[in-house]
């Protein structure tokens, strides 16, 4: 399976002059698994054996792709689910042989697909939010000291386990019994973070709460920060000032943004 999990990486699997025997059995093999319907792979192998490999093949990366977008997975019909999987064992060429890269090869695949069916115009961005819960959930990072802000002098940081996300469509919200709105829906702003009992969670926020985590991405005081905050906005830092520290107060107990010093 490691070889033909290999084959499949590449990005020409049919044979060449060029290619030793064993590597020609082996670029006949995968491109039959993954177009069966093009290749009859092997002469020499059975069919029915070669059945045997092409229903392991699929099960896995089905299998696969079902745990790792469990959101899109209940939402879309299997109908067309199992289409999506064939068409990505046919069509997309991955640049990893490794399985555990899989969930990042077929959302390629998707960002890449010119149609797809109008039933699911959030398909993308529902499969890249379960993807964000994948990669913070098994991230190794470490959010940093606990600690409360008492001040706007304390030098504050966004965690590491932190990803600010933006998408057209409310991810968060779709499930099997979501309707399409007629008019386009408002822009849906999260902030994704694992916490210190290493549990993924999304927020809902704001622009200007998105935006003010955006400039934690390196350690600066909290005056600092609003102070250019509410030049953006233009706007007086003293008006915003209580309303920040409460955020940011928050933000620390939760561990989405973090305390900054020398003995972080």
């Amino acid at each position: 399976m490691k070889a033909i999990a290999s084959q499949l990486a590449w990005n020409k699997v049919s044979s060449t002059p060029n290619q030793l025997p064993f590597q020609a059995v082996q670029a006949e093999f995968a491109a039959h698994i993954r177009d069966p319907d093009s290749s009859r792979g092997p002469l020499d192998v059975e069919l029915r054996r070669m059945a045997v490999y092409k229903r392991l093949f699929y099960d896995n990366i089905e299998s696969f792709c079902a745990k790792s977008f469990k959101s899109f997975k209940t939402v879309v019909d299997d109908e067309y689910w199992h289409s999506l999987i064939r068409n990505f064992i046919k069509n997309h060429r991955c640049e990893t042989p490794y399985f555990r890269e899989i969930p990042n090869e077929f959302l390629q695949f998707l960002m890449g697909c010119e149609e797809l069916d109008e039933r699911y115009p959030f398909i993308v961005e529902l499969c890249h939010f379960d993807l964000v819960r994948i990669e913070l959930y098994f991230s190794p990072e470490s959010i940093g000291r606990r600690g409360t802000l008492t001040s706007l002098e304390t030098r504050i940081q966004r965690s590491p386990l932190v990803r600010l996300l933006s998408y057209q469509w409310p991810v968060h919200n779709i499930d099997e019994n979501y309707t399409i709105p007629a008019s386009a829906p408002d822009a849906t702003w999260l902030i994704a973070h694992r916490d210190r009992q290493n549990k993924v969670e999304f927020l809902v926020s704001n622009p200007r709460t998105f935006r003010m985590l955006e400039m934690l991405e390196n350690a600066r005081s909290g005056w600092d920060l609003i102070h250019e905050l509410a030049e953006e906005l233009d706007s007086s830092a003293d008006s915003l000032s209580e309303q920040a520290f409460q955020t940011l107060e928050t933000f620390v107990r939760s561990g989405v943004v973090v305390l900054s010093g020398p003995d972080n």
